[in-house]
């Protein structure tokens, strides 16, 4: 098992030495950019004081470059929206520092066998998000008829006006006359702007 760790803003320094230390990991080798990862790790474990966008799109870049490796994430930074968009980019880990121990080593244990680890924080921000989620799309269901919350699951789906018309058997003109009904409930132009409405509430 090899690990290979970017140091962002020199804040491995406070876990380096665990890690080091694990008798499953044979070769650990530390870098501040991934151009210079030579050898493709198993596990890529990223590390920064706070998120901004260049390095969420350096954890995105670092998932093309090495496809095969599972990239975690240990940081300070608990801000929700940075946290969603590290685990969007790939992230299959997210850990807060301080970590004991203990813990570190069981995470990376996990993320070898295969699974995802995040910090108990980090769940409860990903449930909150999914909650919000579901209920600002069950708000817009709310203004929608029955016929037209079909409708419209068709439409953010990407189906043109014929294979909704297949769908529920029906004419393409009356899709069309329940399109205008909900972009007229919705406040919304076009079918672009009703999916959107649709997703974010």
């Amino acid at each position: 098992m090899s690990v290979a760790i970017l140091d962002f803003d020199s804040e491995a320094g406070k876990f380096l030495s665990i890690v080091r230390r694990m008798p499953f990991i044979h070769r650990v080798t530390t870098h501040r950019s991934p151009d210079s990862i030579h050898a493709p790790p198993d596990i890529i474990i990223v590390s920064y004081a706070a998120a901004d966008m260049q390095k969420i799109q350096r954890i995105r870049a670092i998932g093309e470059m090495f496809p095969h490796a599972a990239v975690v994430i240990i940081t300070p930074e608990s801000e929700p929206q940075r946290i969603l968009a590290a685990l969007a980019a790939g992230a299959r880990g997210y850990l807060l520092m301080p970590l004991r121990a203990a813990h570190l080593n069981a995470a990376i244990r996990e993320i070898a066998g295969g699974g995802a680890v995040l910090s108990p924080f980090v769940v409860l921000t990903v449930v909150q998000s999914l909650w919000r989620s579901a209920s600002q799309t069950e708000k817009v269901l709310a203004l929608l008829s029955p016929r037209e919350q079909e409708v419209m699951r068709f439409l953010v789906q990407g189906l043109s006006y014929n294979e909704i018309a297949e769908r529920l058997s029906i004419r393409r003109g009356t899709v069309q006359r329940h399109l205008h009904g909900i972009y007229a409930k919705l406040r919304v132009r076009n079918r672009a702007e009703a999916a959107h409405r649709f997703q974010s509430g």
